[in-house]
């Protein structure tokens, strides 16, 4: 492979595109969440069929880890020998993250037991604020009950953070480049194992970041492609392929809906995680190269990048705002058993983007701003 080049995409820089991209992520997420989970499954009913056809909605987190890992990977990639590589990339990453989502944590404490309907947090407060979380989840094989129940995945993404970085620093391109192709043999292998010898924790196939380190391998390989004159000639003369790829897996996504493959299955730890993986990195590389146009057009349209933008605030406080808006007009729990639910359903989707919206300009875009401040020498 050729030495690396800095790409003509400048993937450090804000990219409409997969801001775009983000914007999807987090729609699935809630769709998951607000819909397919709560719809009632009446065997015959058209909400049982909707439900049914939603199956893949949690792939929403899987497409947030092939982007962190193109993104992330590429920022540590193009810094590799900076002398102050990890304190800037730690900073940076701290001042992005951690504010926002311990206030989230303060929240998810405070409220129950003071407020009728909201359920107690099950793990340890100690593992949240750690960040390992999901290990947590997985011993005792069970979601929290809580709010906090989704911050496995950030866990996960908080696990490649710490790691990824002492792998960059430490290893030459082309060990690197092997160490990420080695993930995505262990991932499946270690799902497998996980499922075939100690089915009584199967959950950790889901939740584990080895067991999720594919998708995150997948965006960084994107991250490389694109780095690398060799390929990413390539990719500029053969701009269709990604999109015709991603085409070709959509039988398999097909499948793993109808058979309605549930995240702890056989047939998603052996090849629909990592189908998923690649299915998104096809689409991400397709929305960089702008083909074909009407994908590039669709991420790059002004309500899906703002939801983007937003995406990290509507991902922590969808539970909380949600309950909120169900709660402001009598509702216990949130559900879709009826017009008046759906209603409220698009009322705390529009609650949820307007705050994410004021959190964004008061309180993070200022973190960011003050995470700039470092910067790699």
């Amino acid at each position: 492979m050729s030495q690396p080049s800095r790409p003509d995409l400048q993937p450090t820089s804000r990219i409409a595109g997969v801001d775009g991209l983000r914007g999807v992520a987090v729609l699935l997420v809630l769709l998951h969440h607000f819909v397919e989970m709560q719809l009632p499954r009446k065997i015959g009913s058209w909400q049982a069929y909707l439900a049914a056809s939603l199956g893949l909605s949690f792939s929403g987190v899987d497409l947030f880890f092939v982007i962190s890992g193109f993104l992330i990977g590429g920022i540590l990639l193009d810094n590799q020998g900076a002398p102050n590589f990890y304190q800037t990339f730690y900073v940076r990453r701290a001042l992005r993250i951690i504010p926002l989502y311990y206030l989230f944590l303060l929240i998810c404490w405070a409220v129950p037991g003071r407020v009728p309907g909201v359920s107690q947090v099950t793990y340890p407060f100690g593992s949240y604020l750690s960040f390992f979380c999901n290990f947590s989840m997985a011993a005792g094989n069970m979601w929290d009950a809580g709010w906090p129940a989704l911050a496995w995945s950030l866990a996960v993404e908080e696990q490649f953070y710490l790691v990824f970085p002492l792998l960059v620093r430490a290893c030459s391109r082309k060990t690197l480049l092997g160490l990420v192709l080695g993930a995505l043999v262990i991932s499946p292998v270690l799902r497998v194992s996980i499922l075939h010898f100690t089915p009584q924790y199967s959950l950790a196939t889901h939740i584990l970041p080895l067991c999720r380190m594919d998708c995150l391998a997948f965006g960084v390989l994107a991250a490389q492609a694109v780095r690398y004159e060799r390929t990413r000639r390539w990719l500029e003369a053969n701009s269709m392929v990604p999109g015709y790829f991603a085409l070709t897996l959509l039988p398999i996504l097909a499948y793993l809906t109808l058979s309605r493959a549930a995240i702890q299955s056989l047939p998603m730890a052996t090849f629909g995680y990592t189908t998923l993986g690649l299915f998104y990195t096809a689409v991400l590389l397709a929305v960089l190269y702008r083909k074909p146009g009407f994908l590039y057009w669709f991420c790059n349209t002004k309500p899906l990048v703002f939801v983007g933008g937003i995406s990290y605030f509507i991902y922590l406080f969808q539970g909380v705002v949600g309950w909120m808006t169900f709660r402001a007009f009598g509702h216990d729990t949130i559900s879709l058993c009826s017009l008046t639910d759906v209603s409220l359903f698009a009322l705390s989707v529009i609650a949820i983007a307007g705050i994410g919206a004021l959190s964004w300009i008061l309180f993070e875009s200022r973190l960011i701003d003050l995470g700039r401040n470092f910067r790699y020498q």
